[in-house]
């Protein structure tokens, strides 16, 4: 699968960048792990040191984080 990377966060993994991007695309979890043949545990494990290393708790904090990234010229 060809992701956009719509997240580049400094002090995140290769890894935990991807599953950012694809957690903004709506995939769950379970979706990820298919995609990119791991285990669900495993992107569970990346989104969960995401989430800490972002002082985030949940998916609404992370797209709230990308939508303050957008320059003002985009928000609708």
């Amino acid at each position: 699968m060809n992701n956009l990377n719509l997240s580049n966060e400094p002090g995140l993994t290769t890894r935990e960048n991807e599953v950012f991007s694809m957690l903004l695309t709506g995939l769950n979890p379970k979706e990820i792990a298919y995609s990119l043949n791991v285990s669900y545990y495993t992107i569970d494990f990346h989104r969960k040191n995401l989430y800490r290393k972002l002082g985030i708790h949940s998916r609404v904090e992370l797209f709230t984080r990308f939508m303050q990234k957008i320059p003002q010229t985009y928000a609708v």
